[in-house]
């Protein structure tokens, strides 16, 4: 147990993902000006917090929980598995300007999830119990694959159907040409940082980037 703390505790290990937190913290707190920002919090979506908590368990469970439930004790040999799930158990809480942050950032999670999953369903093994388990993972793979094709058929449409599929109310952030206060807030809240010569990332990382490329 010493020697696997030995090496896992390394320079490398821990000290680049501090300077990656380091670095992309202050980018993203730079343009913290909308009221959420950078941080844990319990959302609840002008609900009670009894009820966000069982929308968030039942969201979890058929997220994720129901994959592991199919694929029972075998994901404890898995790499990581206990990471991925406590990744994607915070992942909710998260908020990085927008909800968005939830669908993007983890992707990477639920990218290695798919890797223990195809990985168990390519294992041979003779148990009955395990083809059991086999069979019910691949029905709950084809009924959620209902929402990746949604999304891919609703782009293919709006392809298709639309001459113009470029966004031209907001061509550039000097000649915005949208008068909606929606758009007008999103390209504010989510791209521009006011003030961003006072911002750490720009005195300490961005200038000093400039200067040295000069």
């Amino acid at each position: 147990m010493r020697d696997k703390i030995k090496r896992t505790v390394t320079l490398g290990n821990i000290g680049v993902p501090l300077l990656m937190l380091l670095v992309f913290g202050l980018f993203y707190i730079a343009g913290g000006q909308t009221s959420d920002g950078f941080g844990l919090y319990f959302h609840t979506l002008g609900t009670t917090k009894s009820k966000f908590l069982m929308n968030y368990l039942l969201f979890f469970f058929t997220e994720v929980g129901v994959y592991l439930l199919a694929m029972g004790t075998a994901t404890a040999k898995y790499p990581f598995c206990g990471v991925v799930v406590a990744e994607l158990a915070i992942f909710p809480f998260f908020i990085v300007r927008d909800n968005n942050f939830i669908m993007r950032g983890s992707i990477p999670a639920l990218f290695i999830l798919m890797t223990f999953i195809i990985k168990f369903l390519l294992e041979k093994q003779k148990d009955h119990t395990y083809r059991v388990r086999k069979i019910i993972l691949v029905i709950l793979l084809v009924i959620g694959a209902r929402t990746p094709s949604n999304e891919i058929i609703r782009s293919i449409n709006y392809t298709a159907n639309n001459e113009d599929v470029v966004n031209r109310e907001i061509s550039s952030f000097s000649h915005i040409e949208s008068e909606k206060e929606q758009r007008i807030f999103t390209a504010d809240s989510q791209f521009f940082v006011h003030d961003y010569e006072d911002k750490l990332f720009f005195k300490y990382i961005a200038k000093k980037s400039l200067f040295c490329t000069r």
